[in-house]
């Protein structure tokens, strides 16, 4: 369980992340047991947060939609924030459709990458 604060990441979505600088590989390999969330019962959701994409999904629709359903079920279970990059597009069916409109859907808050960095006023001090 996850406490107020923490940034956690399941770990289909950690296994999904391939970040291109070295350096931030680096950091985020070297952070991996503090930034992945613990195995747990929540991903016997995924079948719930998955009716939402379409009932009759095949292999390839399947592997479209990657781990965004573990990501989600997390959040249900642990009554957590969603962060996503992606925009709300509600018209979106099946694997087109996107996180927030999903979450939205199931009464999960998803948020932007954007407002989570205001909201923790975080900042690195480096200058341009």
């Amino acid at each position: 369980h996850a406490d107020a604060g923490e940034i956690k990441v399941p770990r289909p979505i950690w296994d999904e992340l391939q970040p291109h600088d070295e350096s931030l590989r680096d950091w985020l390999r070297d952070h991996q047991d503090a930034l992945v969330l613990d195995p747990d019962e929540s991903d016997i959701l995924v079948s719930d947060v998955l009716i939402r994409y379409g009932e009759d999904l095949n292999e390839e629709e399947l592997e479209r939609i990657g781990a965004d359903p573990f990501l989600v079920a997390a959040a249900m279970h642990h009554g957590a924030i969603v962060v996503s990059k992606e925009g709300s597009k509600p018209t979106k069916t099946r694997v087109n459709r996107r996180v927030p409109d999903i979450c939205d859907e199931l009464g999960v808050t998803c948020i932007t990458d954007h407002r989570l960095i205001v909201d923790l006023n975080f900042s690195t001090g480096w200058q341009p």
